[in-house]
């Protein structure tokens, strides 16, 4: 069995909660979005993966992408891999695929799911930001539902940049409540803009900053 693997990180931080985890990012998703960081993949047999997780001695997975879930036998295959191993099995999705989802959490192979939420939950604003047709967003919603319901650990995610319109978070946080945690991730933002996200986080306890740095993510 191939895989098309955009970068594997053998010891990364900061994607499975709490642990260092084997991340690996799988390629070949059909959304083509503009500046997509998993444009560049390459084939790995799974003979290859298997004797890494072996040897790594790690105790997490985390199978990430723009849209894992797009690669259903391979994220089954993976996550089966690393129960084996018994190791815990991270996955990050934007929900574009909710039966596979749900199967490999049915299944007992998820243990913490995160999921991007990249604009309120509306047609015209959310393809502005990803390359979605009317179906996938749907999709996506059944897939914040689930997550919700499913008593899988997990959080849902926005990426704070100069082209998100600033109000969009108080729509997104009012559509997907009542959640576990809500993120804040910083990328490319302005720091003048960082206060206003602080004062909306403040009175909330399930809102929370992070400063991403894919600089320190692999050891």
């Amino acid at each position: 069995m191939k895989f098309l693997v955009s970068g594997i990180k053998k010891q990364a931080i900061g994607d499975y909660p709490g642990l260092t985890s084997i991340t690996i990012p799988l390629g070949g998703c059909s959304i083509n979005c503009k500046n997509c960081d998993y444009a560049d993949f390459e084939e790995v047999d799974f003979e290859e993966l298997k004797t890494l997780l072996d040897e790594r001695g790690s105790k997490s997975i985390f199978i990430s992408g723009c849209e894992p879930l797009f690669n259903k036998d391979e994220c089954d295959a993976l996550a089966r891999l690393a129960k084996q191993n018994n190791m815990k099995v991270g996955i990050s999705t934007h929900g574009l695929a909710v039966e596979n989802l749900k199967g490999l959490v049915e299944a007992g192979l998820i243990d913490f799911i995160r999921l991007e939420i990249c604009a309120p939950l509306d047609h015209e604003k959310y393809s502005k930001r990803l390359n979605i047709s009317a179906k996938m967003l749907e999709s996506i919603k059944a897939s914040i539902g689930f997550v919700r319901a499913s008593g899988i650990d997990y959080e849902f995610y926005t990426k704070l940049d100069n082209e998100l319109p600033s109000g969009y978070i108080k729509e997104i946080y009012k559509q997907i409540s009542p959640a576990k945690t809500y993120v804040l991730d910083i990328h490319d933002l302005d720091h003048s803009q960082i206060p206003k996200f602080i004062d909306f986080a403040n009175d909330k306890t399930n809102v929370m900053l992070r400063f991403w740095n894919n600089s320190w993510r692999d050891l």
